[in-house]
């Protein structure tokens, strides 16, 4: 994904969608490194999931630093399908 720079007052934040439910789940907020020029076009999140196979797409958008909501906002900066055998 070709995702510019956040501005200051704004952060990135990964999630999984689950198309069937609309359920959106946070992987958490993106450092800046993440986008940075090594590895070009690679996005890493290391977490423990009970069950990851609900979901079928990652998202991601852009946030206020203050935001608090736990629901992602309209801003999509980026975004993919999860292939099989992961997505479903």
């Amino acid at each position: 994904m070709d995702v510019p720079p956040s501005t200051r007052e704004n952060i990135y934040e990964a999630w999984l969608f689950d198309d069937a439910t609309g359920y959106y789940h946070s992987l958490g907020m993106l450092s800046p490194s993440t986008f940075g020029p090594t590895p070009q076009g690679r996005l890493s999140i290391t977490t423990n999931m009970v069950n990851p196979y609900l979901y079928d797409k990652i998202v991601i958008t852009e946030e206020s630093q203050n935001n608090l909501a736990p629901s992602p906002s309209t801003i999509i900066a980026g975004g993919s399908d999860i292939p099989e055998p992961f997505g479903k």
